[in-house]
C-alpha cells in the first residue's frame, strides 16, 4: 500500500499491527503479528509445568497455543472461525493442510 493516507495501528496486548489504506480506489487492510515472543512464551509455558500438566488423566491441560495471526488468516482467507467453531469442526480443521504446521500435544 504505497499511497498516502495509510494508517498503522499496533495492539500492545497482542502485537498485531494493522495497516489500512486506499490504493487504486480500493480499501486495503493488512494485519501482521510478530509471533516470535508469543511462541517463546508458549514454549516457556509448556516446559514450566510438571508431569501433571501434561498428563490428561490428571484433569485439564493445555493442548495448543495458536497465534492470533493464524486465526485471523483462517477466518479471512478460508472462512473458518476457530473461536466460534464447535469441537467437531475444530477436529475436522486440524486434519486440513492449513493446520499441519502446528504441533499439538496429543491427549
Amino acid at each position: 500500500m504505497a499511497n498516502s493516507g495509510n494508517s498503522i495501528t499496533k495492539n500492545i496486548h497482542t502485537g498485531v499491527v494493522t495497516t489500512t489504506g486506499v490504493e487504486d480506489g480500493k480499501t486495503h487492510i493488512k494485519t501482521e503479528q510478530d509471533v516470535g515472543a508469543y511462541l517463546r512464551n508458549a514454549d516457556k509455558s509448556r516446559h514450566a509445568h510438571g508431569r501433571q500438566f501434561n498428563d490428561v488423566t490428571a484433569g485439564m491441560y493445555k493442548r495448543a497455543t495458536i497465534p492470533f495471526e493464524a486465526l485471523a488468516n483462517w477466518r479471512v482467507n478460508y472462512g473458518f472461525d476457530w473461536l466460534n467453531a464447535d469441537e467437531s469442526e475444530k477436529q475436522k480443521w486440524m486434519k486440513t493442510e492449513h493446520f499441519k504446521k502446528y504441533e499439538l500435544r496429543r491427549g
